[in-house]
């Protein structure tokens, strides 16, 4: 069920504000994560590895993308799409709360660097609970309970 995606060094995979409902899954490489400032400028916020994923909340939530990820070297992927992250979900899902809480520290880890670029009396994006986001991830790919 997962689609590989080579990248290479400098492509961007996706930019804030695109929707993009896929999960990124890092084989080999590494992507750096920029957030945009009022003035559409990247600012850097931080590095993801081999192992690690990003793009979970677009693909469990429906929202836009809240940053840009570009590859920061030669970048070997896999994806996973909506419909098969769903029947996984439903399969097993105690894993709604396990994701839920990843996605809460990344989303700590962006308004961290978004407070660094914010302007003076502008307020800062507001982020899920965990409890909040698994409750939204059940709703939007259709699993149920609360």
């Amino acid at each position: 069920v997962l689609e590989h995606r080579p990248y290479a060094e400098g492509d961007v995979i996706f930019r804030q504000g695109d929707l993009d409902f896929f999960l990124y899954i890092i084989i080999s490489g590494k992507v750096d994560v920029f957030v945009s400032d009022s003035e559409a400028q990247d600012v850097f916020a931080f590095t993801l590895q081999q192992g690690e994923v990003f793009g979970e909340i677009g693909l469990l939530t429906g929202e836009a993308r809240g940053a840009t990820v570009k590859a920061a070297s030669a970048l070997d992927c896999y994806v996973l799409g909506r419909r098969e992250m769903t029947e996984t979900l439903m399969k097993r899902t105690e894993i709604v709360e396990e994701v839920s809480q990843i996605v809460v520290s990344r989303q700590s880890a962006l308004a961290k660097a978004r407070a660094s670029i914010v302007s003076p009396g502008e307020k800062p994006t507001a982020h899920h609970t965990v409890h909040e986001l698994a409750v939204k991830v059940r709703q939007f790919l259709g699993l149920g309970g609360s």
